[in-house]
Parts: structure tokens; C-alpha cells; sequence
């Protein structure tokens, strides 16, 4: 059984007062250890499946089941324990230290005011090891760079220890050597720890190199879903982002500039 199910979902939001429904009729899956990223041009509705997915905004149609369970119908609290998010802007926090930023992830096993057991510890360890964070526990997490922050959100999730983990832009903001470091990181931990690793992201030429699906939406009409090989050997990328100022290369998999 797929982990993630979208069954025949509408996405949208209120405007006005009225529901402006932006895709319809959604039916997709996500398999376990899958690196997913999420692609399209600006407005077709990216941000607003990933936070449909994670419960942060209601579906007006539909049903989205998560290992068999409707994730809409559970409490905050148990729902935690499913799915964790990363979203782009949570650079301001407070002035937590790098360890205690991640282990917030363990905060639905342990409540706001538990004590951490040693299996807690052990999983924020694990964390903290895979995130290359190694000596970074005690610094403040505003001494950090745009990347190494990034990293301890990416770790708070893996603490929060949830099959799905979904981030919305994960590498705006960040220049080219921690964009490809980003996301050769989710590569690996999809690979290592059988999570299902689910980012929109604009940076398609990096994503189109290390993730295992694309989920490609075009403004109104869907998604379409397949290897990044074969979305473009279809056609699919010239017909989602066909523009007189650029095309897209098949041969080099990249956009060349008319």
C-alpha cells in the first residue's frame, strides 16, 4: 500500500469570502523512500497542496490517507507523529542552541514540558549525525549561515521521526553549493532512513538530478507524475514551461536562454 494517497482532491482557498478552487480531481500515491519534489510555475498551486497535505489548510474535495489513515481527521497532536513539515521563513526563531531547536521535534512523544528519555536523546543524536551537525549542539542557532540553519530544521524533522517529511522550498534563499548540498542531503536520507522526502521546489535543474518522482503541476490542469527522464524525453517540461524568452534543453536537461 502507497504511504501518501490523494484520492480525487480539490485544493484551493478562500478569496473575497468565495472558495477559488486552484486543481481539482487530484489522485496521486507517494511509496515509502521516495524522494518526491513538486514543480511548476509560480501560482499553480504548490504551496497549497504541500500545506493541504499537511493539514495547515482544509481540501474542499476528497480524501488524503496516510499509511490508510485520513490525515484531516486526526488531532494536531497524533498527526505529528505521521508527518512533520519544514516551511519556507522559519529563519526567525527564538534564541534556541542547535540541540534544543532539534529535540522541539520530540515534543509529541514527550509533551511541552516532558522530560527527554534516553531513546529521545539517542533519536536527536541520530539527528543531529545525520545533518553533519556534529559540534554544532551548543551554538546559538543565529550564529549559523542560511545553510547550516537549514540543516538543524531538516534535523528538528527527522527528530520528530515521521514516515512523511514534507518542506516547502528548502533551498530559497541559498546560494548554489548549499542548494545542491540541501538536496543531495534529502536524497540520502530518503535513501537511508525509508522516509518519504516531499519538497516543492523552484529549483528544477538540481531537482530534476536527485529526486526520484516529479510531481509536475500545470495552472489548472493537474499533475503529472513520472522519473525526471521521462517527463522530459515526453514533453511534458516543454509543455509546463514553454516561454518565448527560454527553452528547455532535452539533451542537457537544463533551460537555455533565447
Amino acid at each position: 500500500m502507497p504511504l501518501l494517497q490523494l484520492n480525487q482532491v480539490s485544493i484551493g482557498y478562500h478569496t473575497h469570502g468565495k472558495p477559488h478552487i486552484v486543481q481539482s480531481d487530484l489522485t496521486l500515491t507517494a511509496r515509502e523512500g521516495e524522494l518526491i519534489a513538486l514543480i511548476g510555475k509560480n501560482g499553480c498551486g504548490k504551496s497549497t497542496l504541500l500545506r493541504s497535505i499537511a493539514s495547515l489548510q482544509p481540501i474542499w474535495e476528497g480524501v488524503i490517507l496516510l499509511n490508510g489513515v485520513d490525515i484531516h481527521s486526526l488531532s494536531p497532536r497524533k498527526r505529528a507523529r505521521y508527518l512533520s513539515v519544514v516551511l519556507t521563513g522559519q529563519q526567525s526563531v527564538a534564541s534556541f542552541t542547535v540541540r534544543e531547536l532539534i529535540s522541539i521535534g520530540r515534543d509529541p512523544y514527550t509533551g511541552w514540558l516532558g522530560s527527554l528519555t534516553d531513546e529521545d536523546r539517542e533519536v536527536i543524536s541520530r539527528a543531529i549525525a545525520m545533518t553533519y551537525l556534529e559540534g554544532f549542539g551548543e551554538r546559538n542557532i543565529h550564529e549559523l549561515s542560511d545553510g547550516e540553519r537549514q540543516r538543524v530544521f531538516i534535523a528538528r524533522a527527522l527528530a520528530q521521526d515521521t514516515p512523511l517529511i514534507l518542506l516547502d522550498e528548502p533551498t530559497s534563499h541559498l546560494d548554489l553549493p548549499n542548494r545542491i548540498n540541501i538536496m543531495l542531503l534529502l536524497q540520502k536520507l530518503a535513501r537511508e532512513t525509508g522516509k518519504t522526502i516531499f519538497i516543492s521546489t523552484h529549483d528544477l535543474e538540481t531537482a530534476m538530478q536527485v529526486a526520484d518522482k516529479l510531481w509536475l503541476m500545470e495552472q489548472g490542469k493537474g499533475i503529472t507524475v513520472g522519473a525526471p527522464e521521462d517527463l522530459v524525453l515526453s514533453g511534458s517540461f516543454d509543455t509546463v514551461f514553454r516561454h518565448p524568452s527560454y527553452e528547455f534543453d532535452k539533451e542537457y536537461g537544463s533551460f537555455v536562454v533565447q
